[in-house]
């Protein structure tokens, strides 16, 4: 990976990949499983529906002990299963198929994609594209213990990747342990899941403090109204399928983070990291970084905001920076299949230095986003099935300016 980490919404910041026959069967596989699972319906993946969902709350059944794969939604927004028998094994698939305004601009000089993220000072075609696709398969192996995995098509970047391989297991009532590659317990609009998120791409603040995916163990305590969780992971963004001896070198990242509900339809929380991140040469960088989250939900309404801080390195600057940012986010339910959302984030990667060179803008600079959306449900709610429209007023703090406001559409299907 030669140090770069591997960022579910800045591709730019992927590995890149030589085009191989094995990569196109990889998602040859996929798309024809993809197609299956559609042409068949949902009962097709599974005879019987495992305890544990895919994502988000789960509908339980009188005497099962369920664990939860994410920390509780806690509004209107969280997507229910119902449990069943165990052992049992459940297969799904999910994909994004987005649209991409040329004015928004790009961040890279060689690929014309418009930009998702941060400052766009290069030319950018409107461009129609897969964004990802996604097969999981989730094994229960008892009312406590559950097996995941995971894979993803990138269509940015043309790569095929195991997004998670990990076991969760509940020792005792209120204890969750997690053991391999997963999410790490960051803030809640990284934690959330994507096809649930109420503007299409994450915020600038989000993706530079939260790993994508990295290896480690999390260890959870729920005592409600309280929730805890610590972990220790590798904090290079290193994935299984990409790991190699010299990944293995010193570069350590604790995180925790606190939840809390002190009323109905109110959620606090805190997270904090912190260690080192390993680049390909030269000295290990440190990594700090704090985000405080606020969640309130009175139906129709639901609001979201999130204030980050972080010292050492964030996948913008990727050098050690004192950097700032944060998001708010309001939706309304203005019908039973429609949303209207506003939101509003900024991010600054280094706030002792700023840059007029277009090509160091987006590691240095200061940036602010306001988003106009409406979210159209296909369906059931529930099942995630949308088309999602943006409109993007993007604007620079200091430096060179550019005009990159523009649209951008997503339809997403899950089974």
């Amino acid at each position: 990976m030669n140090g770069s980490i591997m960022s579910c919404n800045h591709p730019e910041e992927s590995r890149r990949r030589r085009p191989g026959s094995s990569k196109q069967r990889n998602v040859m596989a996929l798309l024809l499983l993809c197609v299956f699972l559609a042409l068949l319906g949902p009962q097709a993946a599974c005879a019987q529906d495992s305890p544990m969902g895919i994502e988000g709350e789960v509908e339980s059944r009188p005497g099962e002990d369920l664990i939860p794969f994410q920390p509780d939604a806690s509004g209107f927004r969280g997507r229910k299963r119902s449990a069943s028998r165990h052992p049992g094994f459940k297969i799904g698939a999910e994909f994004q198929m987005d649209v991409g305004d040329g004015s928004l601009g790009s961040s890279s000089k060689v690929k014309a994609l418009p930009a998702v993220n941060g400052i766009a000072p290069f030319p950018a075609e409107t461009s129609l594209y897969l964004r990802r696709l996604r097969l999981s398969g989730i094994y229960q192996m008892s009312p406590r213990s559950r097996l995941v995995a995971r894979g993803q098509y990138e269509g940015r970047n043309q790569s095929t990747d195991l997004l998670d391989l990990f076991l969760e297991t509940r020792p005792c009532q209120g204890l969750e342990l997690t053991l391999g590659q997963f999410k790490p317990r960051w803030g809640w609009e990284f934690l959330r899941h994507q096809w649930t998120g109420n503007t299409i791409e994450w915020s600038d603040a989000t993706t530079a403090y939260a790993r994508c995916r990295d290896i480690g163990l999390n260890a959870g305590l729920d005592l409600k109204p309280v929730r805890l969780d610590v972990g220790v992971f590798g904090g290079q963004g290193v994935k299984l399928n990409d790991l190699s001896w010299s990944h293995l070198r010193p570069g350590r990242n604790v995180i925790t983070r606190i939840e809390m509900q002190p009323t109905q339809g109110l959620i606090l929380g805190f997270s904090g990291q912190a260690g080192t991140y390993a680049r390909g040469s030269g000295p290990d960088l440190p990594v700090q970084a704090w985000n405080l989250e606020m969640r309130c939900y009175r139906r129709p309404l639901a609001l979201e905001a999130e204030m980050m801080w972080g010292r050492g390195y964030n996948s913008f600057s990727r050098g050690d920076t004192i950097s700032r940012g944060g998001y708010a986010s309001l939706l309304c339910e203005v019908a039973r299949d429609l949303d209207l959302v506003v939101g509003h984030d900024w991010f600054d990667p280094d706030i002792r230095v700023v840059s007029q060179n277009p090509a160091e803008v987006d590691r240095r600079n200061a940036r602010r986003r306001t988003t106009l959306g409406v979210n159209w449900y296909v369906g059931r709610r529930s099942d995630g099935n949308r088309m999602m429209l943006n409109y993007e007023f993007r604007g620079e703090g200091e430096g060179p300016s550019f005009a990159n406001d523009g649209l951008r559409l997503r339809y997403q299907r899950r089974w």
